[in-house]
């Protein structure tokens, strides 16, 4: 029996300038799995992660998480709903300790108000040590623990990419949007984030991962939805994907090499497993 759906879009749709980025996509994500969304560049991942999370509007279609319309609503209210993303260009505080900016992902989940803090009143101070418990929790999830109050600025890149993961981690989210998230990592840290993605998803948590690297996203991914300029081609098993004519053609005759080079070897895999 399949999971019950947490995430709903219809129809979407989005264009810039007159050109149609996402094109009526439908998406169904169902609840504790992890949901490859795969493409060539320009194909319209970025863009639809970006109309999930109310970074930008639709020109027409909705969005639902759990039964609720999030269509049009800014990003901290779809953040306090359950939704959580990382971000293909790594979006961090650099000034600020890594414990502070996980400590910046917990504050939708934060309920004392401005009289107590300013008087530091016994439910507010109860409320900060119940947020410095959790981001150490948070930190120790993705490795981080042992650097909390070193400078974000200063951690090496794969690092930041696991800040950025555990600031997520930190809004409580039952649905994660992870855009990129091995972009510049090597392949040991890239099996790590593969590691992680997998126990968040037994944890409970819904994945949605836009990817390039179709290895990864064949190892992990539950279902995969595939578009090309803007419009889904195929959705199914990544068993399915890996020998879809379309897929296949969308990606040779576009893709950058490294992606022309992961999908042959994931079709590949997939004839001989077959």
């Amino acid at each position: 029996m399949s999971e019950p759906a947490v995430l709903e879009v219809q129809g979407l749709c989005r264009s810039f300038g007159g050109v149609c980025a996402v094109d009526e996509v439908d998406l169904i994500v169902r609840k504790r799995n992890v949901h490859g969304v795969i493409g060539p560049n320009g194909a319209g991942k970025t863009t639809l992660f970006n109309l999930i999370s109310g970074l930008i509007p639709p020109n027409q279609g909705v969005v639902h998480y759990e039964g609720k319309n999030l269509t049009g609503l800014p990003p901290h209210k779809i953040t306090a709903a359950g939704v959580a993303r990382t971000f293909q260009n790594v979006r961090i505080f650099e000034n600020m300790t890594v414990f502070e900016n996980v400590m910046v992902g917990m504050h939708s989940r934060t309920s004392a108000g401005f009289l107590s803090a300013l008087f530091k009143l016994p439910n507010e101070r109860r409320e900060e040590r119940k947020i410095r418990e959790k981001c150490l929790t948070y930190l120790a999830r993705v490795g981080l623990e042992g650097r909390k109050d070193a400078l974000a600025g200063n951690l090496p890149f794969g690092l930041m990419r696991s800040l950025e993961i555990a600031r997520a981690l930190a809004a409580e989210p039952g649905l994660l949007l992870l855009d990129e998230p091995a972009a510049g990592l090597n392949h040991s840290e890239t099996e790590k984030l593969a590691g992680l993605i997998g126990e968040l998803r037994d944890d409970g948590i819904t994945i949605v991962l836009v990817e390039h690297d179709m290895r990864l996203v064949m190892e992990i991914s539950d279902r995969v939805s595939v578009l090309d300029q803007g419009r889904l081609i195929a959705e199914g098993r990544p068993r399915d994907i890996q020998n879809d004519p379309a897929v296949i053609a969308a990606y040779l005759g576009e893709a950058p090499s490294r992606e022309k080079q992961g999908v042959k070897e994931a079709s590949q895999q997939g004839a001989e497993e077959n």
